[in-house]
């Protein structure tokens, strides 16, 4: 995928990392946003749900009072759920920010930051394998990305310690 410094053959890896930061910010928030909502909604329908104003339930003690308690289970496990996902994808996004900062400003520190983050989210993926054989297409494609945002850590700390690297992959060093 990325080789002597330019990704897919015609890119710099800084500007695939920046093209990756800025649509996975892009995902991230739309998830995010998207999680929001449908903890809105559910709350909704939960709402709902208790205070129906069908009487044929209603009469019926016995039922009522089982329905209810199913709804309220079903309302516990997916508002459990969807918290953690919006946890998860609120962590997510911040790391996908600070990637992004720290390609426009060229700290380093942040892009090594996010390619742990990005390691251990893979390695975590790659044990969800074993129960959904679909992930394995996203972790190798996110294996990848990895790879890019590592060469432009190498390149940002090349620059740094060494002077510029050149296109050709050689290094001028700054007396």
């Amino acid at each position: 995928m990325c080789y002597a410094g330019k990704c897919c053959y015609f890119m710099k890896v800084e500007t695939g990392s920046m093209i990756f930061a800025v649509i996975n910010m892009i995902i991230n928030s739309i998830l995010a946003i998207g999680i929001i909502a449908a903890l809105v909604w559910y709350e909704i329908h939960y709402y709902q749900a208790l205070h129906r104003t069908d009487y044929n339930i209603v009469n019926n003690v016995y039922q009522n009072t089982h329905e209810a308690a199913r709804l309220y289970q079903l309302y516990i496990y997916r508002n459990i759920i969807l918290g953690v996902s919006l946890m998860l994808s609120l962590i997510y996004f911040a790391f996908s920010v600070l990637l992004l900062n720290g390609l426009i400003k060229t700290k380093s520190g942040q892009v090594k930051v996010y390619f742990i983050f990005g390691v251990i989210i893979n390695v975590l993926s790659y044990a969800l394998i074993i129960y959904e054989p679909a992930v394995i297409t996203v972790s190798v494609s996110y294996t990848l990305l990895l790879v890019m945002i590592y060469m432009t850590y190498n390149k940002m700390e090349a620059n740094k310690y060494c002077g510029t690297v050149l296109d050709d992959c050689s290094v001028l060093v700054s007396a």
